[in-house]
């Protein structure tokens, strides 16, 4: 089912109340688990592209919570020997989308 004010079809925001609820100690763990993704990204490392151009990871947004109460960080993968005419950086956003089989939201009472 997807949200027409959020085309990706993600919650809008994920109470920290509710992952805690379905599975103690989750919500501390995302922020963990992308704090050390982040720092662990070869930064300034020269990564080669199988068309022979090179790129280098650089920093763009230190992990926070969005505005949809998300973990997510950004770097840019930046092309230093970038010609005229050909892209100079790309940006990209992770985040934390989910968790699996165990966030199952509470099934209502029908009886």
């Amino acid at each position: 089912m997807s949200d027409s004010s959020n085309p990706e079809g993600f919650p809008q925001a994920i109470a920290p109340e509710f992952v805690e609820g379905f599975m103690p100690g989750a919500w501390s763990e995302v922020s963990e688990v992308i704090r050390e993704i982040f720092a662990r990204l070869p930064y300034g490392e020269r990564i080669h592209l199988s068309n022979g151009r090179a790129f280098e990871i650089k920093k763009f947004v230190e992990p926070r919570l969005n505005d949809s109460g998300r973990w997510e960080f950004g770097f840019d993968a930046i092309f230093p020997d970038a010609q005229p005419g050909q892209i100079d950086h790309l940006e990209f956003f992770t985040r934390h989308t989910g968790g699996g089989g165990g966030l199952a939201a509470p099934v209502a009472d029908t009886d």
